[in-house]
C-alpha cells in the first residue's frame, strides 16, 4: 500500500524547489550534496552554480541526507568537478595557484580525487590528458600556465644545468608541492621528471624545428642555444641520438654575429682553444700601430658565429663549443694564417696559460671530440718538418706562461712526473698530466719535455743557467745521464758549471789545472777534477771527454796564464789586478812566485814548441806583443826574491861571451836563469828570436846610447826600457848595476819626526766615519801593504759609537767600555768621540791601518783592568796607535812606534795631571767647568780646547757612578752568541 504512495510522493517532489540549498530552495535534480571528497570543500557554491548549474545543500545529516538521496539529489563528484575545472579557461585553478597558503593543499586534493575518480573508472584517464589542469613555468619562475599532460615532465634533468632545459622543457612549476594523494594522478598520467636521453631527443626537436622554421618564421635565438647547448655537452659526452652524429653536422643553421641564422659552413669559430677574441678591432689596430705591423682592414673573411646567450658553464666552456661547432662544419680560427692580422696578440697572451695548466689536459682526454679538436687546433696533423707546421712548433714554443712570479715560455717548462726526480723543486713544472702517448704526443708539440732524452737533459741545464743555479749535485747528475745516452759534444753552449764561475763553455775548461800555483790562479780556463772528481765514474768520463785534460797542452793557455800573472804581480797593492771570477791575487803574492811560474811555462813552451810549429807561431804573436821574458832580480837588487825584471825579446840574450863573464850582467843572461837545455835554447833563440850571445861591443853601445838619453836606465836591447819606480816588478835591465855598487840606489831618504806626528794629528782630527766599502788603500809601499783591502760595514752600536765589521760578520758579544774613560782619552787627542768606531776582523788583522777604528776584541782586556788608571793608559796607547797610523800609513815598523811613542807621551802627561787634580777634589767629586785638557803638536794645552767637546761641561769624579751610564749594557742593534776575544 505505501510503496505507491512513497513513490507518488517523491515524483510529484521533482518540479518542486523543496531542498534548502547554500543558494536558496532548489528542485532535487538541481542540488549536490558535497559527500566525503575533501576536494567539495574547496568549491564554493556560486562556482558549481555557474560550472554546473547545481547548489550545494545547506545543511547535511545522515538522515537528511539518505531522504535527499531517495529524491534524486547526487553527491559531488568527477563530472562536477571537471566542469568547476574547465568553467572560464580555469580560472578557479589560476586563482587558487596564486593564493600561495593555499596551493598546495588545494591541488593536492584536486589531483587526489582525480586519481581516485581515474581508479574507479580508466576511461576517465582519456579526458584528463586533455585537461589544462597542470600549472607550468613561464620564462621566469613568477610566469606560470596550465598546461595538458601531453609532453609534460614533472620535473628538469639533474645532469643538465636548468637554464639550458628551461626554454624548451615543459614542467610542473616548482612552486607546486603536492601530497602523496595527490602524486597519484601525476602516476597514472605517466608523469615523471624528464631524463637525459629525453632531454637530448628533446633539444634535437626544438634544433632542427628551427632550421626549418628559419625563413618563414620568428625563431627564439634562447630556446636554440639551450637546445644546442644540450646537444653540445651529449656530444662532448659520446651519447648518441636518434639521427648519427654524421648527419647532423650540416643540418643545423647557427645564429652569427650579423643576427642571421646560418650554415656552420659559412660561419667561423670565434675562440681559439678557449681564448674568446673579445678585443674591439680599433684596440687591436692600435696594438698593430705601436708594434709597426699592417693595420686590420676589413678582410673577406667568413662571419664569425655569434656568442651563446647563456651563461657560462664549467672551466671548458668556450673549448666545448668549439669542438662541437667546429664538428658541425664552423672553420676554426687560425691565428698563424687567415686570422693572425686579428687574433694573434689576443691569442697568444692568454694560450700559454692555459696549455700549462693540467685541468686542461684532464678534462680534454676525458672527451675523444675534445682531444681530437685539440689534436687538430696545434697542429698536430701537419708534419713538423713543413714550413707551417715550424712555424706553428715555434709560435707555440714562446707562448708566455706566468709561472711564480715570472713569466717564462711553454717550451720552458716540463712534465712533472718524468723530471722531479731530476731537477727537484728548481724547474718549472706541468703537473698530474694523463700519461698517454696522445697526449705526450701534444705536450712535445708545444714544447713541454714529457721524457728524459738529450734535448730535455741540455734543456735543463740552459734553464739552471739562466737562473744561476749553481747546484753542482745536481748538474753532476745531468752530466752522467747525458754521458749514458751517448752525448759527445756540448758544442759552443756554456753547459759546464764551475764553483763560483757559474757556467761556461767547455772550449773554457780543463779536468787538470795547471801544476804550478801561480799559473793556476792566474788561468782563465777553469780546471774541473777537484769540484768533480768526488762524483762517479760516468761523471768523470763525460766531463773529461768534453774537455781537455790539462791547460799545459796549449800555448795559447800557458801564454795568457803568465801574462795574467805578470800583471797581477805588476798591480799597485791598492788597486790589485782582478781575474774575471777568480780569487784575488795581490801584487806581492805574485812576484814571489812569478820567477818560478815562468820558469815552468817555458819548460812547458819549449816541448809543445817542438812538437809543433802552430804552437811556436801562437807563442811568439803574445812575446812579440808584451814583456814576457821574466828573469829573477840581479846584483844590486838585494836579496828580495820577489824582485823580477820584464824584457822584451829584443832587451833579453841567451848568453854573454867569456870576457863579460865576470860582470853583472852574466848574471842576467837567460842561459844563467833558465838552464842550458837545448829545447830551452831552441825556444828562446828560435821561436822567439832572442840573441844568442852578448858581446862587449854591444854592451858598450848600448851604455853609451843611455849615457846620451841622460840616464842608464836602458836595456841591453833596445834601449827605450825603463827602470822600476819601486815596485817589485821593473820593466827592462839596470844598467846602472854595471857601475853601482850593490845597495847604492834607492837609499831611504831621512826620516823627519815632527812632519809626522803634526800630520797623523792633522788627519786623524779632520777625519770622520767611512762609508760602508772597501777600503781606499794607501799610499804606502806595495811591500808594506801584503794583504787585501778589506770591506767595511756597519753591524751596530755599543755606547753610542758605531761598530764596523769586515763584509758585515757579526761580531762577538762584549761588554760596553768604560765611556767616560774613552771621551778623556779622545779629548786628549784632540778628538770628538764621533769621529771614531768600534771595528771587528776575526782574521785578528789590525783594523785602524786606514780609519780611527778601535779594536773591538781589545774592550774585554780593558774590562779585565781593575785599576782606572790602567784602563785610561790602555785606551791611550790604543788611541796613540790609531792616530799614528794616519801619519806613517797601514804597516807596523820603527816609524810608526816613533809617531805613537810620541804621541802617547804628550797625551798621557795631559791625562795623568787631569786625573791627579781629579783625584786631589773632595771624595773624588771635584768640579770640571772648562773640560780635559788636550794636547796638539808642539806641546800640551790647557782646558778648554775646542778639541776637548767631547767631554767638556761632564761633572763627577772619574769613577762615579753618575758617569757610568749602563756600564754592563750590551749591543744596541744585535746580540750574537759567539765571537773571539
Amino acid at each position: 500500500f505505501w510503496l505507491p504512495v512513497r513513490s507518488g510522493i517523491v515524483e510529484g517532489l521533482q518540479d518542486i524547489a523543496c531542498v534548502a540549498t547554500e543558494g536558496g530552495p532548489a528542485k532535487p535534480l538541481d542540488c549536490a550534496l558535497r559527500g566525503e571528497d575533501p576536494v567539495s570543500n574547496w568549491v564554493p557554491d556560486p562556482l558549481l552554480a555557474e560550472a554546473c548549474c547545481m547548489h550545494f545543500v545547506a545543511a547535511e545529516g545522515p538522515s537528511s541526507r539518505e531522504a535527499l538521496r531517495h529524491l534524486g539529489v547526487r553527491t559531488f563528484g568527477y563530472a562536477e568537478l571537471v566542469g568547476c575545472l574547465r568553467h572560464q579557461g580555469g580560472s578557479w585553478m589560476k586563482a587558487m595557484f596564486l593564493d600561495g597558503d593555499s596551493r598546495s593543499g588545494f591541488f593536492s586534493d584536486v589531483f587526489g580525487s582525480l586519481a581516485d575518480a581515474v581508479r574507479a573508472d580508466s576511461s576517465c584517464l582519456v579526458e584528463l590528458q586533455s585537461l589544462e589542469i597542470f600549472p607550468v613555468e613561464g620564462s621566469t619562475s613568477d610566469d606560470v600556465t596550465f598546461s595538458t599532460s601531453v609532453g609534460l615532465y614533472t620535473g628538469l634533468s639533474g645532469a643538465v644545468p636548468e637554464s639550458w632545459q628551461q626554454p624548451f622543457v615543459r614542467h610542473l612549476h616548482r612552486g607546486l608541492e603536492l601530497s602523496a594523494h595527490g602524486w597519484k594522478l601525476l602516476q597514472l598520467l605517466g608523469l615523471g621528471p624528464i631524463g637525459e636521453s629525453e632531454l637530448e631527443e628533446l633539444a634535437l626537436q626544438h634544433a632542427l624545428a628551427s632550421a626549418n622554421a628559419a625563413a618563414t618564421e620568428f625563431v627564439d635565438l634562447r630556446t636554440l642555444w639551450s637546445a644546442l647547448a644540450v646537444l653540445r655537452r651529449s656530444f662532448l659526452f659520446g651519447h648518441s641520438v636518434s639521427r648519427p652524429w654524421e648527419e647532423l653536422a650540416g643540418a643545423f643553421l647557427l645564429p652569427s654575429t650579423s643576427g642571421h641564422l646560418m650554415s656552420p659552413q659559412a660561419l667561423s669559430l670565434r675562440s681559439f682553444l678557449g681564448v674568446e677574441l673579445r678585443l674591439p678591432r680599433v684596440v687591436v689596430n692600435i696594438l698593430h700601430s705601436f708594434a709597426g705591423l699592417p693595420l686590420v682592414q676589413d678582410l673577406p673573411l667568413l662571419e664569425r658565429v655569434a656568442s651563446p646567450k647563456l651563461e657560462p658553464h664549467g672551466q671548458d666552456w668556450n673549448l666545448g663549443w668549439e669542438v662541437f661547432l667546429h664538428f658541425l662544419g664552423c672553420r676554426p680560427l687560425d691565428p698563424m694564417g687567415l686570422d693572425a692580422m686579428e687574433s694573434y696578440f689576443e691569442i697568444s697572451a692568454q694560450l700559454g696559460n692555459i696549455l700549462s695548466t693540467s685541468a686542461f689536459w684532464l678534462r680534454a682526454v676525458d672527451s675523444e671530440a675534445t682531444i681530437a679538436y685539440v689534436d687538430y687546433a696545434l697542429g698536430h696533423h701537419v708534419s713538423a718538418g713543413s714550413g707551417q707546421g715550424s712555424m706553428i712548433c715555434r709560435w707555440l714554443h714562446h707562448l708566455p706562461v706566468l709561472w711564480v712570479d715570472e713569466y717564462i715560455t711553454l717550451a720552458d717548462m716540463f712534465l712533472h712526473e718524468v723530471f722531479h726526480g731530476i731537477g727537484g723543486e728548481r724547474l718549472a713544472y706541468l703537473r698530474d698530466v694523463p700519461s698517454t702517448p696522445r697526449i705526450h704526443g701534444l705536450l712535445q708539440q708545444v714544447g713541454v719535455s714529457h721524457r728524459v732524452d738529450q734535448q730535455s737533459l741540455l734543456k735543463v741545464l740552459r734553464w739552471l743557467r739562466n737562473r744561476n743555479v749553481e747546484d753542482m749535485g745536481l748538474a753532476a747528475d745531468i752530466y752522467g745521464r747525458l754521458h749514458d745516452l751517448g752525448f759527445s759534444n756540448p758544442g759552443d753552449e756554456e753547459f759546464i758549471l764551475v764553483p763560483g764561475r757559474s757556467y761556461m763553455h767547455a772550449d773554457d775548461c780543463t779536468w787538470h789545472p795547471f801544476r804550478v800555483a801561480l799559473l793556476s790562479r792566474c788561468c782563465r780556463s777553469a780546471p774541473l777534477a777537484e769540484s768533480y772528481g768526488r762524483f762517479r765514474p760516468s761523471v768523470q768520463d763525460a766531463l773529461q771527454r768534453w774537455v781537455r785534460a790539462s791547460p799545459e797542452g796549449s800555448a795559447g793557455e800557458i801564454c795568457d796564464a803568465l801574462l795574467q800573472a805578470i800583471a797581477c804581480a805588476r798591480a799597485d797593492p791598492g788597486n790589485p789586478h782582478r781575474l774575471s771570477n777568480k780569487d784575488l791575487v795581490m801584487p806581492d803574492v805574485a812576484a814571489r812566485g812569478l820567477f818560478a811560474a815562468a820558469k815552468s811555462a817555458v819548460e812547458m813552451l819549449a816541448q809543445l814548441c817542438l812538437q809543433d810549429d802552430s804552437q811556436g807561431n801562437v807563442t811568439f804573436d803574445y812575446f812579440v806583443q808584451h814583456r814576457m821574458i821574466v828573469i829573477p832580480g840581479i846584483a844590486g837588487d838585494g836579496d828580495d826574491s820577489s824582485h823580477c825584471r820584464l824584457l822584451l825579446m829584443g832587451e833579453a840574450f841567451w848568453s854573454v861571451e867569456p870576457s863579460l863573464r865576470q860582470l853583472p850582467c852574466a848574471a842576467w843572461s837567460l842561459e844563467a836563469n833558465y838552464g842550458s837545455s837545448e829545447a830551452i835554447k831552441h825556444f828562446f833563440t828560435v821561436v822567439l828570436r832572442v840573441r844568442e850571445t852578448l858581446s862587449r861591443e854591444r854592451l858598450q853601445q848600448t851604455l853609451d846610447a843611455s849615457r846620451r838619453r841622460g840616464g842608464l836606465a836602458s836595456s841591453a836591447g833596445s834601449g827605450d826600457g825603463a827602470a822600476g819606480t819601486g815596485s817589485a816588478v821593473e820593466e827592462g835591465l839596470d844598467l846602472r848595476a854595471l857601475l853601482e855598487a850593490p845597495g847604492a840606489a834607492g837609499q831611504e831618504e831621512d826620516f823627519d819626526l815632527d812632519h809626522a806626528v803634526a800630520a797623523a794629528c792633522q788627519r786623524a782630527r779632520g777625519s770622520r766615519l767611512p762609508d760602508d766599502g772597501l777600503e781606499r788603500g794607501s799610499d804606502a809601499p806595495a811591500a808594506a801593504r801584503d794583504m787585501a783591502p778589506r770591506a767595511w760595514r756597519r753591524s751596530g752600536s755599543l755606547g753610542g759609537i758605531t761598530v764596523f765589521s769586515v763584509d758585515g760578520q757579526p761580531p762577538p758579544q762584549v761588554q760596553r767600555p768604560d765611556m767616560n774613560v774613552l771621551r778623556r782619552v779622545c779629548a786628549a787627542f784632540g778628538l770628538a768621540v764621533g769621529q771614531i768606531a768600534f771595528a771587528f776582523d776575526p782574521t785578528g788583522r789590525c783594523v785602524c791601518e786606514e780609519n780611527l777604528f778601535l779594536d773591538l776584541a781589545r774592550i774585554p782586556r780593558a774590562s779585565s783592568l781593575v785599576s782606572p788608571g790602567s784602563a785610561l793608559i790602555f785606551w791611550a796607547t790604543e788611541v796613540a796607535t790609531m792616530v799614528a797610523h794616519q801619519g806613517t800609513g797601514p804597516a807596523i815598523n820603527e816609524r810608526l812606534l816613533q809617531v805613537q811613542a810620541d804621541l802617547l807621551a804628550h797625551a798621557l802627561s795631559g791625562l795623568l795631571q787631569s786625573d791627579a787634580q781629579i783625584g786631589a777634589g773632595s771624595g773624588g767629586h771635584a768640579e770640571q767647568s772648562s773640560g780635559e785638557p788636550s794636547w796638539s803638536p808642539g806641546g800640551y794645552s790647557g782646558g778648554g780646547s775646542s778639541w776637548s767637546s767631547g767631554y767638556a761641561g761632564q761633572s763627577g769624579g772619574y769613577g762615579s757612578q753618575s758617569n757610568f751610564q749602563d756600564a754592563h749594557g750590551t749591543w744596541a742593534a744585535h746580540h750574537w752568541q759567539s765571537g773571539r776575544h
